[in-house]
Order: structure tokens, then C-alpha cells, then sequence
């Protein structure tokens, strides 16, 4: 058994599932979290990691509800290979892909 596959599988589906059972809620907290920070910053509270302004303004929330549920399938696939994968351990994979 391999816990850190277990560790990122539950991760992945924990970030992927709510954007896919509940896209626009998600996305929609998403975005007032963004907004929320960016004006935090812009009325003078410190960044908490080096170019954090910077970053929010290069990279904004996606913009359509496809687009956050295509990401959140892609975290749900990659969660349940994951899982899978730390369920059957290290060899069984190679053993599997050889």
C-alpha cells in the first residue's frame, strides 16, 4: 500500500468533486475568495508569499462554468488513479504498465 498515492488520491478528489457536483456555487466562491484578496492587498495588508499581487492579477479565476468542471474532472480522474494506484501498491503498477 502506498500512502502517499492514498494522500494526493484523497487530495484530488477532494478538490475535484465539489466543482463537479456543484460547479457554479464552487466557482462562484472561487471568484469572491480572488476578489476578496485582491482588494485586501490593494488597500495595503501584506502579501502572505513574494508577488502574490502579481499573481492574482495574471492568474484569475476561470471564467466559465465549463471550464471549472472540466478541471474538476481532471482532479477527480487523477484522485481516483491515485487511490487505485496506492491500493495496489508500488510493484503492482509497474507490474501492471511492464
Amino acid at each position: 500500500m502506498d500512502y502517499m498515492s492514498l494522500f494526493f488520491g484523497t487530495i484530488g478528489l477532494a478538490t475535484g468533486l465539489p466543482r463537479v457536483i456543484a460547479p457554479r456555487r464552487s466557482l462562484q466562491l472561487a471568484q469572491q475568495d480572488h476578489a476578496k484578496r485582491l482588494a485586501e492587498i490593494e488597500a495595503g495588508a501584506p502579501e502572505r508569499f513574494h508577488e502574490e499581487y502579481r499573481a492574482l492579477k495574471a492568474y484569475p479565476v476561470p471564467s466559465s462554468d465549463r471550464k471549472w468542471v472540466a478541471i474538476g474532472w481532471l482532479f477527480v480522474v487523477f484522485g481516483l488513479v491515485s487511490i487505485v494506484a496506492g491500493l495496489l501498491g508500488r510493484d503492482a503498477v509497474h507490474a501492471l504498465l511492464s
